[in-house]
Protein backbone atom coordinates (compact mmCIF):
# COMPACT_ATOMS: atom_id res chain seq x y z
CA UNK A 1 0.00 0.00 0.00
CA UNK A 2 1.53 2.93 -0.87
CA UNK A 3 1.22 5.92 2.06
CA UNK A 4 -0.99 8.26 0.90
CA UNK A 5 -3.53 5.30 0.85
CA UNK A 6 -2.93 4.40 3.94
CA UNK A 7 -3.32 7.62 5.22
CA UNK A 8 -6.74 8.31 4.03
CA UNK A 9 -7.78 4.76 5.63
CA UNK A 10 -6.41 6.22 8.66
CA UNK A 11 -8.40 9.19 7.86
CA UNK A 12 -11.41 7.50 7.39
CA UNK A 13 -11.28 5.14 10.39
CA UNK A 14 -10.50 8.12 12.45
CA UNK A 15 -13.70 10.03 11.01
CA UNK A 16 -15.83 6.85 11.32
CA UNK A 17 -14.45 6.19 15.12
CA UNK A 18 -13.64 10.50 16.66
CA UNK A 19 -15.84 11.94 13.81
CA UNK A 20 -12.52 14.17 13.47
CA UNK A 21 -9.09 13.40 11.77
CA UNK A 22 -5.96 13.64 14.27
CA UNK A 23 -4.04 16.22 14.01
CA UNK A 24 -0.72 13.46 13.10
CA UNK A 25 -2.89 11.94 10.66
CA UNK A 26 -3.66 16.00 8.31
CA UNK A 27 0.02 16.55 8.94
CA UNK A 28 1.01 13.25 7.17
CA UNK A 29 -1.66 13.93 4.36
CA UNK A 30 -0.60 17.16 3.69
CA UNK A 31 3.12 15.64 2.47
CA UNK A 32 0.64 14.11 -0.14
CA UNK A 33 -1.84 16.43 -1.21
CA UNK A 34 -2.43 19.58 -1.44
CA UNK A 35 -5.22 21.93 0.29
CA UNK A 36 -7.74 21.27 -2.10
CA UNK A 37 -7.88 17.67 -1.59
CA UNK A 38 -7.03 18.01 2.18
CA UNK A 39 -10.34 19.65 2.44
CA UNK A 40 -11.81 17.37 0.40
CA UNK A 41 -11.05 14.32 2.92
CA UNK A 42 -14.25 14.74 5.31
CA UNK A 43 -16.77 15.85 2.71
CA UNK A 44 -16.16 12.78 0.48
CA UNK A 45 -15.90 10.04 3.54
CA UNK A 46 -19.48 11.91 5.13
CA UNK A 47 -21.78 11.36 2.27
CA UNK A 48 -20.35 8.33 1.12
CA UNK A 49 -20.80 7.14 4.74
CA UNK A 50 -24.47 8.21 4.50
CA UNK A 51 -25.10 6.69 1.65
CA UNK A 52 -23.46 3.23 2.86
CA UNK A 53 -25.97 3.48 5.84
CA UNK A 54 -29.08 4.19 3.67
CA UNK A 55 -27.97 1.37 1.09
CA UNK A 56 -27.17 -0.62 4.29
CA UNK A 57 -30.36 -0.53 5.69
CA UNK A 58 -32.50 -0.80 2.47
CA UNK A 59 -30.56 -3.96 1.42
CA UNK A 60 -29.72 -2.96 -1.57
CA UNK A 61 -26.74 -4.54 -3.57
CA UNK A 62 -24.32 -2.73 -6.26
CA UNK A 63 -25.08 -4.21 -10.10
CA UNK A 64 -22.49 -6.65 -11.45
CA UNK A 65 -20.93 -5.00 -13.57
CA UNK A 66 -19.55 -2.25 -11.53
CA UNK A 67 -17.76 -5.14 -9.60
CA UNK A 68 -15.24 -5.05 -12.52
CA UNK A 69 -14.87 -1.07 -12.65
CA UNK A 70 -11.49 0.42 -11.55
CA UNK A 71 -10.86 2.96 -9.35
CA UNK A 72 -9.27 6.57 -10.57
CA UNK A 73 -6.06 6.58 -9.31
CA UNK A 74 -5.21 8.47 -5.73
CA UNK A 75 -3.33 11.74 -6.06
CA UNK A 76 0.49 11.05 -4.76
CA UNK A 77 0.03 7.06 -5.66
Amino acid sequence: MVPVEADLLMATDELFDDHRIDDETWRRLAQHVDERHLIGVPFIVGPNTCLAIAFNSFGLELDPELDTVAAPPLPGA
